[in-house]
């Protein structure tokens, strides 16, 4: 076991599986602390190299094990921090917050969480979505705790999500604070807590516009991808090709090919629309991502979709893409990337209006609603239909 454990925490998770599955197995080994032991290990192996459903499902049958076998101390507080990674890998980052016992998922303010690790981990969480305003009170909550009694590790992880929550809003000044701090802070952990750190402080600096950022991420992923770390090298690879060549995208293929579940699925079609400049490729892996709640990958699968579908005259997917944007504007306040065309998405009040027009409702009932004039609701409804590229009120079902 202890073999096991030093191979994992320097991250030979591939050559490492074929005994691990040996020692998993009940007829090979009687003791069932062993056995569950090694399959806890097992888990985030196969969860690391590509295999997110066999981990996935594994987890699943380790949960029911390892409620038989509660008189093992540490046992439960070990599975659960490799599930979190587990669910964080496979995209199921709404599933980790259920995992930490949280009431309200809706609200991050109100999370009853009981320590600063908890808190840590529901701001990674949410940061991994994409949903960077949500993440930051948690994390800072987190860092501030941490700050009084430090723990390297955690403090560390802490100011590298940190300063990706706050790159994710746009907010530049306090991200660059929160990449200083981390620089100030040594230490190293285990491989995958590690790539973790390294993984959100480098997005953090691709979201600054940091060329050395998309340059360490491509190479990471190379490595990872030699090491047989197929989900980390895809991870990776997806936030490092924003802008990529086709070079990145047939590799992010590559990558996929090697992987399962919906997350790979989503990279696929993101390197392949990108490649072939495909809208309705693009529209697919934004919809996937979508059922994942990963609304940064969501938003930039629709706002190259609505580049490629206008470049194509496909006026039907460039709407669909654009209203989806409208939509994630809610909760993604800085777009991955922004649509070349320079179509601006809903103001509020274009929306608010939109959505009124497009139940049936006229100009005058609308105006008498939102106590404005008609000539404004005409001069709104103008700007929605251009923005949006329709030519009736009918076009505005479904649309937003």
């Amino acid at each position: 076991m202890t073999e096991f454990e030093y191979r994992a925490f320097a991250g030979d998770y591939a050559a490492l599986i074929p005994a691990l599955e040996s020692a998993a197995d009940p007829a090979s080994n009687p003791d069932a602390e062993y056995r569950m032991n090694a399959a806890i290990i097992l888990m985030t192996a196969l969860a690391l190299t590509g295999r997110e459903m066999d981990a996935l499902s594994l987890m699943r049958q380790l949960g029911g094990q390892i409620s038989d076998a509660s008189h093992v101390v540490g046992l439960r507080e070990r599975y659960n921090r490799e599930a979190y990674l587990v669910l964080l890998m496979a995209g199921q980052w709404r599933r980790c917050i259920d995992l930490l016992g949280t009431h309200n998922a809706e609200e991050p303010s109100r999370l009853p969480f009981g320590s600063a690790a908890a808190e840590l981990a529901a701001g990674i969480a949410y940061v991994y979505s994409g949903r960077g305003a949500a993440a930051l009170d948690p994390l800072m909550s987190a860092a501030a705790q941490l700050e009084l009694q430090p723990v390297q590790t955690a403090l560390r992880f802490a100011y590298s999500a940190t300063a990706l929550a706050h790159a994710q809003i746009g907010n530049v000044v306090q991200a660059r604070k929160y990449l200083a701090k981390l620089q100030r802070v040594s230490g190293t952990s285990g491989f995958a807590t590690d790539s973790l750190i390294d993984f959100c402080a480098l997005v953090a600096g691709r979201w600054l516009n940091d060329p050395d950022a998309v340059s360490k991420l491509k190479q990471s992923a190379r490595r990872n991808m030699d090491a047989g770390r197929y989900t980390i090298a895809g991870v990776e690879l997806l936030a490092a090709t924003v802008n990529g060549s086709d070079a990145d995208f047939r590799l992010l293929e590559e990558i996929a090919d090697h992987r399962q579940g919906p997350l790979a699925e989503v990279s696929r079609l993101i390197a392949l629309g990108s490649r072939t400049r495909d809208a309705k490729v693009l529209l697919a892996g934004g919809e996937l991502a979508a059922t994942l709640e990963l609304d940064a990958v969501e938003a930039r699968c629709m706002a190259l979709a609505v580049d490629f579908a206008r470049q194509d005259g496909d006026s039907m997917s460039a709407r669909t893409a654009q209203a989806r944007l409208d939509i994630l504007a809610a909760t993604v306040t800085n777009l991955p990337i922004v649509p070349s065309s320079g179509s601006p998405l809903l103001t509020s009040r274009e929306r608010q209006i939109a959505r009124l027009a497009g139940r049936g409702a006229s100009n005058r009932d609308i105006a008498l609603e939102m106590g404005v004039s008609v000539r404004t609701v005409e001069g709104h409804l103008y700007q929605v239909f251009t923005k949006l590229g329709v030519t009736s009120r009918g076009d505005l079902t479904g649309l937003v």
